[in-house]
């Protein structure tokens, strides 16, 4: 025994890394070659571009045809409502023993009333963004578009056609004679013109008209045109349009019915995220050129590249060898853009426009879409992997020779927990060894950091402090300040020795609990004796050996919100309710018939306020409308809500009045106070101020918000057209006036 000792001196301590690496090396190297064998001695490389490029045209071909589908069979079927429309035209023209409307403007409205509920049953059946019809009069054809002209007719929106709704009110009317917009209870846009003003050369209405001349014979249906590079009437939104002319067998051309679809609808359609899992695509909606080999882009969705590279509107296509739906594109700062092709069949084949070749366009970067192929390594990596899982078995057989210094370093880990040593037992094995310093160190340093936090949290001011009990010992640490920050009526200190105690304390600041938060955070709302609240929040964490709380003053970061919430309300300039805290406050008065009694919906006007603006400067056209709103507000009591809705308009609501005298006494005042308020400008004393008001009577006009409203706007315009300065109700209106 004593020869083997002295044959077999103390070993140095070794690595550990030297004990396992090269048997480990060995497997993982040699499954490794094996691997990168499989992988480049077969056609992988080519199977997957294949792919790659198949599944993409398949997605674009399927999008493409989701899109033809709605273009042919849902926004485009005009049929039926053609059939119904030139029916009740030739009725009417029977009941008026006429031959045609031309110049009869009071007939031409008469008849947009019969048919306007077929232009709601357009936008509704054929889920479009907005219908219109312009009735035509002779010597309106295509060759005299060289001037403007003005055409009765009728135009409304939906901006959202996916909802359904069976209700008018996501109806917006955009051009229409006025008793229209009040027969059909539409949405008046703040767009709104009686009339269309057609420019010259408007597709629209004169495409239609060249193809009547063209192709005389054809019907109604084949004479229809897309049109990619369209507005929509009166708001300026970019669309397309499907528009098509109507007649009568043997009889010219009434009128020119279309459908629009704006390009925010259009684009929901047109999901990026198929393309490519991380949406750096785009789809494109264009025009095929066959002979310059390129594509006219009106519609496009997406981006290329993390650098948002957007697509030009002219896209120049080369063929690409074995794939005859995909080409090779170039942007001016970008190349290596593949494009895949298909063509929409929206036209039967015997149509005015059947040439009109348009397509939908599928775009991505060619590292994109080939990114599968590219990361074939990590293949690799992954079966790297599995072959370090076979060199661990090997690492198994050596890893009993240090079992046992490993298992001495546990056993004086949970010695250095319990007993709160300083030292931990060494194992000769350099590496652990040097963790085990390096777990000494850490522990002096979290000790000297809870310290130093303890000191920065007195010196900074954050009323933080912490709980903790542990199982081990039974004991309850409380850090300083814990009951500072808990001070309230009934919560003290004293006898809190056990766990139990300490659960009783939090039971009974339940009664003070303002909100329940995520991840078992409480805020509480905690009353002081001088009469004002703090508020704390609570954090709990446990565990089987642990459990941890931590409470923190958070009564500022609470008041700035609430603060803020407050503000949110308040329109800036006027310090009255803005259009938002005015419609919520209205909305829960509608939802209370009984509290409003006779009410008044007033909608005001400032008057002369451009005139202000122009020859004052805009900030006494500013001062204009706080004078305006210190009035409306010196007038506003517990009955009523008074709040700034745009520019120079402005509303009260007047409620809880017992009889319509009493209501309109109200109102009365309100204009007196107003004409009584003179203003000084540069140059020009004792301004007079003028507001302008229109008025609808709840429950008489109507018990509808929205309508009361409308009523109120519409007095309001036609007294400013009248006689400045005046209130009156919207019942003193006929449509003569």
């Amino acid at each position: 025994m004593n020869n083997i000792f002295k044959n077999n001196p103390q070993k140095k301590d070794r690595p550990f890394l030297a004990k396992l690496l090269f048997p480990a090396l060995g497997v993982i190297i040699f499954q490794t070659l094996i691997l990168f064998g499989v992988v480049f001695q077969g056609q992988v490389s080519h199977l997957l571009t294949d792919n790659a490029y198949n599944s993409f045209i398949d997605r674009v071909n399927g999008r493409s045809k989701e899109i033809e589908y709605k273009i042919r069979n849902e926004w485009g079927k005009m049929d039926f409502h053609i059939s119904g429309i030139n029916k009740d035209y030739e009725d009417f023209l029977k009941s008026k023993d006429l031959e045609s409307l031309e110049g009869k403007t009071e007939l031409e409205i008469e008849f947009l009333q019969k048919i306007s509920l077929h232009a709601e049953e357009i936008l509704r059946a054929n889920r479009v963004t907005g219908v219109y019809l312009v009735l035509c009069r002779e010597g309106d054809s295509p060759i005299e578009g060289y001037r403007i002209i003005e055409r009765n007719g009728l135009a409304i929106t939906d901006q959202d056609p996916t909802m359904g709704r069976k209700s008018r009110e996501d109806i917006s009317i955009q051009i229409s004679p006025y008793s229209v917009v009040e027969k059909m209870n539409y949405n008046l846009s703040k767009y709104w013109s009686p009339r269309f003003t057609i420019p010259p050369e408007a597709p629209y209405y004169f495409a239609p008209q060249k193809a009547v001349l063209k192709y005389p014979q054809a019907e109604n249906t084949d004479l229809g045109c897309w049109l990619l590079d369209y507005t929509s009437h009166q708001t300026g939104y970019p669309a397309i349009s499907y528009t098509l002319p109507l007649q009568l067998p043997g009889k010219e051309v009434y009128a020119i019915l279309g459908v629009e679809i704006t390009l925010s609808h259009l684009a929901s359609l047109l999901p990026t995220n198929e393309l490519l899992k991380n949406s750096t695509g785009i789809y494109a909606l264009g025009s095929y050129n066959e002979s310059s080999k390129s594509c006219d882009i009106s519609v496009a969705k997406g981006h290329l590249s993390r650098d948002n590279i957007k697509i030009p509107k002219t896209v120049h296509l080369s063929t690409i060898p074995d794939y005859p739906a995909l080409f090779e594109t170039a942007f001016p700062n970008k190349k290596d853009i593949l494009t895949c092709m298909s063509p929409l069949n929206i036209y039967a084949k015997k149509t005015a426009y059947a040439d009109q070749n348009l397509c939908l366009l599928g775009l991505a970067e060619k590292n994109e879409l080939l990114e599968f192929q590219s990361n074939i390594f990590q293949t690799i990596f992954v079966s790297s992997l599995i072959s370090l899982f076979a060199g661990i078995l090997g690492v198994i057989l050596i890893a009993e020779r240090i079992s046992l210094p490993l298992n001495r370093l546990s056993r004086s880990v949970q010695k250095y927990l319990v007993e709160d040593t300083n030292i931990l037992d060494r194992t000769h094995i350099k590496e652990v060894d040097n963790l085990i310093v390096s777990i000494e160190n850490l522990s002096k340093r979290i000790h000297e950091s809870q310290l130093n936090l303890s000191k920065l949290f007195r010196i900074s001011g954050i009323p933080i402090s912490a709980f903790e009990y542990s199982p081990m010992d039974e004991k309850l640490y409380f850090a300083e300040g814990f009951f500072d920050i808990l001070k309230t009526p009934g919560i003290h200190r004293e006898n809190i020795t056990k766990l139990e105690d300490y659960q009783n304390l939090i039971a009974k600041l339940e009664q003070y609990i303002f909100l329940k938060e995520e991840n078992e955070t409480t805020l509480y709302r905690l009353p002081k004796e001088d009469g004002t609240v703090s508020y704390v929040r609570h954090y709990s964490s446990s565990t089987e050996t642990q459990l941890f709380e931590v409470i923190v003053d958070v009564t500022r970061e609470i008041l700035e919100k609430q603060k803020i919430e407050k503000e949110r309300d308040i329109d800036i300039l006027t310090r009255l309710f803005n259009r938002r805290a005015f419609k919520t406050k209205v909305r829960a008065l509608f939802a209370i018939p009984e509290t409003l009694k006779k009410a008044a919906m007033v909608m005001m006007d400032v008057d002369k306020l451009k005139y202000v603006n122009d020859t004052f400067g805009h900030k006494h056209g500013d001062r204009l409308i706080r004078e305006a709103a210190a009035i409306l507000s010196s007038c506003s009591d517990e009955q009523s809500i008074t709040a700034r809705l745009s520019g120079d308009e402005f509303v009260i609501l007047l409620y809880g009045y017992d009889n319509l005298y009493s209501l309109e006494e109200k109102i009365r005042s309100i204009r007196d106070k107003i004409r009584n308020k003179k203003i000084d400008f540069p140059f020009h004393k004792n301004f007079q101020l003028s507001i302008s008001g229109g008025y609808a009577v709840y429950p008489d006009d109507s018990q509808n918000y929205h309508l009361l409203l409308q009523y109120a706007d519409s007095a309001m315009y036609k007294v400013k057209k009248k006689r400045n300065g005046e209130f009156l109700r919207h019942k003193k209106f006929t449509d003569k006036d």
